[in-house]
């Protein structure tokens, strides 16, 4: 082993030699030329200067590149190395290999890096830490002018040995900062009573998103997170709940359950209870006390209570509308009504519920068609006696081409021209009443709500059309009795009264009365009205006596002269008078049953009418001299005899509403008419008067001009 004497002997030694001068010595071309001849052999590898002056081996050269790197601070730009060495840059990027062979070097971004650099690095950045208590990597690449490179591969390895921090991010949080914002969090937590948005308890903390959710998972890894989170901890919308305002929540759930005998739902949704049915278990053990709905939940005594009520009402009136009878703390939606409907109907098998809430009992169903059973009878009777009546007119089949119910067929080439019947189809009855009369019906005589009438229209067609098929039946088989008894009334009032009243026949079920008559009666002389139907006999008399006041007055009021028995109406009025029309043409009626003469009207009033032609027809004369002679005709034709002279005067109208005609203050003079029935005849007799003073004033104007001659 060598001693510290044998290096001071070696020492003393080396400066001996140092000091001895040689007897030869080499000039400096002679040193040149030696180097020269060795770098040719290759014994030697050598690297000029950039001035050509000096030279170095290449394994020297790595040894300056590292001392360099270590005389400017441990990093320095592979460019800036080959400028202080005075060696071509390519020549320098050559030896980068062999200089971070050893692993004490690197290269990084086009720099040379010394480890002892690094780990000073390391140090001065963790020192930092411990001041600053977070650093972000962003911070680093600015104020160490550090690359990104280096600090990824180089330095962030060192975090958690080195550098006694965590990273977060693109940010490194020192331990103690990190155990010091734990605790600040766990102190926030626990001292927030009511719920918190989430981002608000971060921003209070002033960490990152991504450390805040560490910090919390590390706080929540030891259960030490009084409360819970409504939502994602990573959204902008959750919601920090502490435990104390749970609890909170579940003593007013059982104080208002305790005053209301109800659990509101909304009202916990905006106590920020999310499942509201994991609530209800929490806060109350036994759920059998209480009764579910979707948006609420009451006490079971409460339920049993409106269970109670809505069986009183079922008993009076079979049905119930739950809306009216739950109780109005409860918020009852269609949703619970249709739960509340599903726990009736367990209970009681005969109710049934509709989709608006009406509950009925299944017995209302047969009241409501007792209740209809006259009406459907009625309607029975009424399809019976169509379908006899049919089966009685059955049409016949016919070969007749304009007839109903053929076709003729086209000719076929080669063949005889044939004609082909086709069969009338047998007239079918239905037996089902309308929905719309029998929900009619429905409500005038049972008074039930529409929205039940609708719910229960189809169970209530099937039993009436049941129940109308058998009435049908029932009444096919009586039909010929009720026939016989029908017509055996209609000849006994008509023999004794001379007059048959539909209305009455109505209510004997028979549906067409005129028709019915027509056809039992066709042999017999009736005159059939609107609204009833009179012996020929008894009309004949009707007609006698106005045609007797027709000609004594020149008029006759109809409704005075029919029979008092005879249920006459306007439309009767008006059937008779046009009946009466077809016999006299000379007459006219009005509108309110006034029949009169119009040519003995006419002729009564030829004096008045030849007065106002003899005086007109100077004036007329004297215009046919005046103007030429399609002037005068025009004048003739527009100019009615009673209104001519109104016309023609000069100055204003006169005031006082409507004047009356010539033609009808002559009416109310000479037959005392009351004016509303002048007002009625008055256009019609005018009408006529109109010819009898234009014939008599061209003989007039024409007897004038002939004695002028």
């Amino acid at each position: 082993m060598t001693t510290w004497a044998d290096i001071k002997k070696l020492a003393a030694d080396l400066q001996r030699a140092q000091l001895v001068v040689g007897a030869k010595k080499l000039s400096e071309r002679n040193c040149i030329e030696l180097v020269h001849k060795l770098a040719t052999a290759n014994v030697i590898d050598l690297v000029f200067t950039t001035d050509g002056k000096e030279y170095v081996t290449k394994k020297h050269l790595v040894t300056e590149i590292r001392n360099e790197c270590l005389a400017r601070g441990g990093h320095t730009p592979i460019g800036d190395i080959a400028a202080a060495l005075r060696v071509e840059f390519g020549q320098i990027e050559a030896q980068i290999g062999d200089t971070v062979a050893d692993d004490e070097f690197f290269v990084c971004s086009g720099e040379v890096f010394s480890r002892r650099y690094i780990r000073e690095l390391c140090a001065e950045v963790n020192s930092k830490l411990q001041e600053l208590g977070s650093l972000s990597l962003q911070h680093l690449t600015k104020t160490m002018q550090i690359p990104t490179e280096v600090i990824h591969n180089h330095i962030l390895p060192n975090v958690g040995s080195t550098i006694d921090a965590n990273q977060s991010g693109d940010t490194l949080y020192a331990s103690a900062y990190l155990r010091s914002q734990r605790n600040t969090l766990r102190a926030v937590l626990s001292a927030i009573t009511r719920v918190t948005p989430l981002p608000r308890i971060q921003q209070s903390l002033n960490v990152s998103p991504s450390l805040f959710s560490s910090l919390w998972n590390e706080l929540q890894d030891v259960n030490a997170v009084p409360g819970r989170i409504i939502g994602n901890k990573n959204s902008a919308n959750a919601l920090y709940v502490p435990n104390v305002h749970d609890r909170m929540v579940r003593q007013c759930t059982v104080k208002n359950f305790h005053e209301n005998r109800i659990v509101n739902f909304d009202a916990l949704k905006k106590m920020f209870v999310v499942n509201q049915h994991d609530h209800l278990k929490q806060v109350f053990p036994d759920l059998n006390q209480l009764v579910i709905f979707q948006n609420f939940a009451i006490s079971r005594e409460l339920w049993e209570e409106v269970e109670q009520a809505i069986s009183d009402e079922m008993a009076k009136t079979d049905y119930c509308n739950l809306a009216n009878v739950l109780p109005p703390t409860a918020p009852f939606e269609d949703a619970d009504i249709k739960v509340a409907g599903q726990l009736l109907v367990k209970k009681h098998m005969d109710w049934k519920i509709t989709e608006t809430g009406l509950c009925y009992d299944k017995c209302i169903i047969k009241k409501i068609v007792n209740e209809l059973d006259d009406f459907i009878a009625e309607k029975a009777q009424i399809v019976a006696f169509d379908y006899v009546r049919q089966l009685r007119h059955k049409p016949k089949k016919t070969t007749d081409d304009d007839d109903c119910g053929t076709k003729a067929t086209r000719k076929k080439k080669g063949g005889k021209q044939s004609k082909q019947v086709d069969e009338p189809k047998e007239h079918s009855v239905s037996v089902t009443i309308p929905i719309d009369e029998v929900q009619k019906e429905i409500k005038v005589r049972c008074k039930l709500p529409e929205d039940l009438v609708d719910a229960i229209g189809d169970e209530v067609m099937r039993h009436v059309h049941i129940t109308s098929h058998r009435k049908v039946e029932a009444a096919l088989l009586n039909i010929h009795q009720h026939e016989h008894e029908i017509e055996q009334y209609v000849l006994k009032t008509l023999h004794e009264n001379r007059i048959i009243d539909f209305g009455v026949l109505k209510k004997m079920l028979v549906p067409d009365p005129p028709a019915y008559l027509v056809e039992s009666l066709h042999n017999r002389d009736l005159v059939i009205l609107w609204n009833c139907a009179v012996s020929s006999e008894l009309w004949g008399e009707v007609e006698k006596t106005v045609a007797n006041e027709v000609a004594k007055a020149d008029y006759c009021n109809l409704v005075h002269v029919m029979p008092s028995a005879v249920p006459f109406e306007d439309v009767d009025i008006k059937v008779a008078g046009q009946m009466l029309l077809k016999k006299h043409t000379d007459w006219g009626i009005t509108e309110g049953g006034l029949c009169y003469d119009i040519r003995k009207i006419v002729n009564g009033l030829d004096g008045f009418i030849a007065e106002k032609a003899e005086a007109m027809a100077p004036d007329y004369v004297k215009q046919l001299r005046q103007k030429s002679e399609t002037d005068s005709k025009k004048a003739a034709d527009d100019d009615n005899w009673d209104t001519n002279a109104e016309k023609k005067k000069k100055g204003k109208k006169q005031k006082g509403g409507k004047q009356p005609k010539p033609v009808e203050k002559v009416l109310k003079s000479r037959y005392n008419l009351p004016e509303e029935t002048t007002d009625a005849i008055g256009d019609d007799i005018k009408r006529h008067v109109d010819i009898i003073f234009r014939q008599k004033v061209e003989a007039d104007m024409l007897g004038i001009v002939c004695s002028a001659l």
